[in-house]
């Protein structure tokens, strides 16, 4: 089950956009930036900015989500956003001892195609684990027999074999990432990539930052 928390964000992510805002449309200093900005001052900013199309200043905020529950392939394409930060549960250093996967809904839907996808997964995490086990023993055989004692070539022959097991993991293996996108990312991230549903939740959450959402009204195509 894929699961989406907000861990983090910019404290009074309106107030430091605001900021920015007036710094661009007056002569303040940046000392005098956060002076007498109250919810309606700071309301009145983001409404000129929206107003202007003026999307930069939204730039200055941003926002830390934890996600699990996901395929690798969801992360193939969500980490071409370059313009976030990713930190993402590698496959390198974490055997998959415990294997999840995730089902596509199209797969899900068709009993015959879902028993299918099961015996598929099944056979995937044996083969992996078993060729895990034969490379770290291989690999730990042979640094042994270079001179290295058997507690420290286990330890590095396990890193080893896990590297070159993932090879045959399947693009539906389950992953887990950290992202941090600031507010115009998350808005354009939406556009391209939602159904519309996380940009109106987002847009609730943080209801200063809604006027910047029509310009990225989210069509059935968005993908």
């Amino acid at each position: 089950m894929m699961t989406v928390r907000l861990i983090a964000h910019t404290p009074e992510p309106e107030k430091v956009v605001a900021a920015a805002a007036k710094l661009c449309y007056s002569d303040a200093h940046i000392t005098d930036l956060l002076d007498g900005l109250d919810e309606e001052k700071t309301a009145k900013f983001l409404t000129m900015l929206s107003d202007l199309g003026h999307a930069s200043p939204i730039e200055h905020a941003s926002f830390t989500f934890g996600i699990e529950g996901v395929s690798r392939t969801l992360l193939a394409q969500i980490t071409r956003h370059r313009i976030a930060s990713f930190s993402v549960q590698s496959q390198r250093y974490v055997r998959l001892d415990d294997f999840h996967y995730v089902i596509p809904p199209e797969i899900e839907a068709i009993p015959e195609a879902k028993a299918a996808f099961l015996e598929s997964m099944d056979e995937d995490a044996k083969r992996y684990l078993d060729l895990a086990k034969k490379l770290e023993d291989g690999h730990t055989a042979r640094l042994m027999a270079e001179g290295m004692p058997e507690k420290q070539a286990r330890a590095k022959a396990s890193k080893q074999a896990n590297e070159d097991a993932r090879f045959v993991l399947p693009n539906a293996c389950e992953t887990k990432m950290v992202v941090t996108m600031n507010a115009r990312s998350l808005q354009n991230f939406f556009h391209l990539r939602c159904y519309g549903i996380l940009e109106q939740l987002f847009c609730q959450r943080f209801e200063h930052f809604y006027p910047f959402a029509d310009p990225f009204k989210v069509s059935a195509d968005g993908f």
